[in-house]
């Protein structure tokens, strides 16, 4: 934790955040995929790939802000809640958080006082991990340099807003889809308990999505 309780030199932040840039989304996944392990049986390969969508939500929100530190800090705080919605979930109904639950907010919202709250051990060191980040990337963070004149600057951000959207539009188009899946290993015939069990949360919520959509009708 040294950095956060002393100052840290202005020539060492740029390395320590792109150290943090790098290492904390797959860091903190690896954690977040313990919550739930005595209900699952993850293989390298899915956490690998769950990785890698940590990674590319990230490299989104970089390209869309141009800001290194709200990109670490929007990504970890997306993962940190979801995964913690996700293991509550499991504890209380016995099966994954998914899309159509947020439906269901309002009876969430009226029984909520029945359950008990108390975070695992491995929840807290995930969250004590990805806080440790976040406050490095707040800490560390610096605007993109640029020597370009204003009219420069505003292209540049548009092309990277552009590419960002194409990235997040390609991911929706691609990784929602089982048979790009199959053909990378990945399990996908399982049942919807089963799913959630060997593929972890993040590529069994893409693969969910792809099974919930409503099939366009012949002719239409």
């Amino acid at each position: 934790f040294l950095g956060i309780v002393v100052q840290i030199p202005e020539r060492l932040k740029p390395w320590i955040m792109a150290l943090v840039a790098i290492l904390s989304p797959g860091m903190v996944i690896g954690w977040l995929e313990r919550m739930t392990e005595w209900l699952t049986d993850i293989s390298p390969k899915a956490i690998l790939y769950n990785m890698v969508i940590a990674y590319l939500i990230a490299l989104i929100l970089w390209l869309l802000t141009l800001s290194a530190r709200g990109a670490v800090m929007g990504t970890l705080s997306f993962l940190l809640v979801i995964y913690t919605v996700n293991y509550f979930v499991y504890m209380f109904r016995g099966r994954a958080f998914t899309v159509n639950d947020l439906t269901a907010w309002r009876t969430a919202a009226k029984v909520v006082g029945n359950y008990d709250f108390t975070p695992s051990n491995i929840m807290v060191v995930a969250w004590c991990m990805g806080i440790m980040f976040m406050v490095y990337a707040a800490r560390c963070g610096c605007k993109l340099a640029c020597r370009w004149k204003r009219s420069g600057k505003i292209a540049l951000r548009a092309i990277c807003a552009l590419v960002g959207l194409g990235l997040f539009w390609g991911g929706r188009v691609v990784l929602v889809q089982e048979s790009f899946w199959e053909k990378r290993g990945i399990v996908v015939e399982n049942g919807f308990s089963g799913l959630f069990y060997s593929d972890g949360f993040l590529v069994s919520s893409c693969i969910e999505l792809s099974r919930s959509g409503i099939p366009k009708p012949e002719g239409y």
